[in-house]
């Protein structure tokens, strides 16, 4: 919620701001591709707002080191799994990147930032969020539409239905994406945001809901600072995550009003 100068809350005022919630991994029944987050707390899962987005970036951590590994995207069709019933924990299903690792590589070519370039957040701000704008073919303009994880200076991890046109199937045009990273909430830049726009699209081969993922590759590389860092691409398909804890960072939609 929002405060005014005064401590008062705003009336009715909606507001797209970046949040990171704290969730335990657990093992999506045979399918290695997938993994299931759950959400016991009760105080979390009744703040929690409305999903503004998929591709949402759910990652672990090393503690000591501060450095964050993406470790799955927030799937299109994970909505039959999301509950909010409140005598049931919260339930979401996210791709799982060390599933797609082979193809994620094959698609960005060997720039993978070296492992002291990406990762480290040290300010716990989510350096690689990218807030994912598509074109609206009536008013020219870019609307907010999904989220994605920077992954090197030119290339942009997501849900490949963010990338694909929902009535054919297909990749939609370069021209439709505008990218922005560096944000807080979409309605304030930063001094520090940075805008790009996407010259190639790639969607997993198999895009269903098991390999619900894709790539933007940007026309410009981001600037990598203090303020804008890829995260690291690092868990193998052998890598031990279950029932262990994880952290989910995307915007959320909240309305302010009475608290």
């Amino acid at each position: 919620r929002e405060r005014d100068s005064s401590g008062q809350f705003e009336n009715r005022q909606v507001v797209v701001g970046f949040l990171v919630n704290v969730l335990r991994m657990v093992e999506e029944t045979n399918n290695d591709s997938a993994i299931c987050v759950i959400n016991t707390d009760p105080l979390r899962r009744a703040s929690y707002g409305t999903r503004a987005s998929t591709g949402d970036a759910l990652q672990s951590s090393n503690r000591r080191s501060c450095m964050f590994t993406v470790v799955g995207v927030k799937a299109r069709s994970s909505d039959k799994y999301f509950t909010r019933n409140s005598d049931l924990p919260m339930v979401d299903a996210y791709a799982r990147i060390s599933y797609h690792l082979d193809w994620i590589e094959d698609s960005i070519w060997n720039v993978q930032p070296k492992e002291t370039e990406c990762g480290v957040d040290y300010k716990w701000d989510k350096l690689w969020h990218v807030a994912i704008f598509h074109r609206n073919i009536t008013t020219n303009g870019f609307t907010f539409t999904c989220s994605g994880t920077l992954i090197s200076a030119k290339h942009v991890v997501t849900t490949a239905g963010c990338v694909l046109n929902q009535t054919t199937g297909l990749p939609l045009p370069e021209d439709t994406f505008e990218l922005k990273v560096g944000l807080e909430r979409l309605s304030q830049p930063t001094s520090y945001a940075q805008t790009r726009y996407v010259s190639e699209v790639h969607v997993h081969p198999k895009s269903v809901a098991v390999h619900d993922i894709g790539i933007l590759v940007t026309s410009w590389p981001f600037r990598i600072t203090q303020d804008v860092k890829p995260i690291c691409l690092g868990l193998s398909k052998n890598s031990a995550i279950w029932n262990s804890d994880g952290e989910i960072s995307g915007w959320e939609t909240f309305e302010t009003g009475v608290p």
